[in-house]
């Protein structure tokens, strides 16, 4: 981080603190003061800032991702684990809580709850492209490939955007049609 980036925290960690002077109850403030915290990589005032949001704020799912990455970086997966495992439980209609949950549990080599954390998410929204690719690419490593060619192939209907996983999922497709 050069001089003129952390300036800019250092007067961006000013002007929130100055608004939670005047309102201490805003779970965003927390929120934006913990990015800020990580970005100067000082975890323990950027964890206690995400916990505060979350107080605040208990089913916020954001919150609950930037704590879990928090907690990954700082090599505290296991805390990382449990929180998404309550964001998730206490979420389950919410597809961004059930699919960061099967990020955290993929990148923890647990593949098969992964797998149904993807699922819970398109349970949550059909809609869910990334859902599908995450999902479909699991099942490739799982060795279902009738399943993961159903979901990659979902996963292009919906037309998804990150042209990288699209290149990704059309290149799995032609190989696993061989």
């Amino acid at each position: 981080m050069d001089d003129q980036t952390a300036g800019k925290l250092d007067e961006s960690e000013a002007e929130y603190k100055a608004i939670l002077e005047k309102t201490p109850d805003v779970p965003e403030i927390y929120q934006n003061l913990g990015q800020i915290y990580m970005a100067k990589k000082d975890y323990t005032a950027a964890e206690t800032a995400f916990n505060k949001a979350l107080e605040l704020n208990p089913g916020s799912t954001d919150v609950a991702t930037q704590l879990a990455k928090l907690y990954h970086e700082t090599g505290q997966a296991d805390k990382a684990m449990e929180v998404m495992a309550k964001a998730a439980g206490g979420n389950p209609a919410d597809p961004k809580a059930q699919f960061n949950q099967g990020i955290f549990l993929l990148n923890a080599n647990k593949t098969e709850e992964a797998a149904a954390a993807f699922e819970a998410a398109i349970k949550a929204d059909p809609n869910m492209a990334e859902a599908y690719f995450r999902l479909g690419t699991t099942q490739v490593g799982l060795g279902k490939i009738p399943d993961a060619l159903a979901n990659l192939e979902k996963y292009l209907s919906l037309n998804p955007t990150d042209a990288q996983n699209k290149a990704t999922a059309e290149g799995l497709l032609k190989a696993l049609k061989k």
